[in-house]
């Protein structure tokens, strides 16, 4: 490796996905609270009906979430509305988009 070339982990590292959308089990409405582990901040409490909370909330869960993690907190229809909106690594888009057409954004 060169010195001036940088690795970064989040180059390697794995994010959960779901095989089908279908398993998501997570609310569409109410207030979601996440745990430390996923979120750092000092509300942790999350509105999944309004469009800008839900889409913190998801994006915490997709970029440090475990599989049980998303299965149990994302709600499919929700994240369908709200994926346009999310700020996460090109990795996690790349794999939950290759794996679910309906996510798909076209970027050109």
């Amino acid at each position: 490796m060169k010195v001036d070339q940088q690795v970064h982990v989040r180059e390697f590292r794995p994010y959960a996905v779901v095989d089908d959308l279908r398993e998501l089990r997570g609310p569409a409405s109410g207030v979601l609270t996440l745990s430390h582990a996923l979120y750092w901040g000092p509300n942790r409490d999350f509105e999944i009906a309004d469009d800008n909370q839900a889409a913190d909330a998801y994006t915490a869960i997709l970029n440090e979430g475990t599989h049980a993690d998303v299965v149990e907190l994302i709600n499919a229809q929700r994240l369908e509305r709200v994926w346009p909106t999310l700020t996460l690594p090109w990795q996690v888009l790349r794999d939950w988009e290759s794996r679910h057409r309906v996510l798909h954004q076209d970027w050109a």
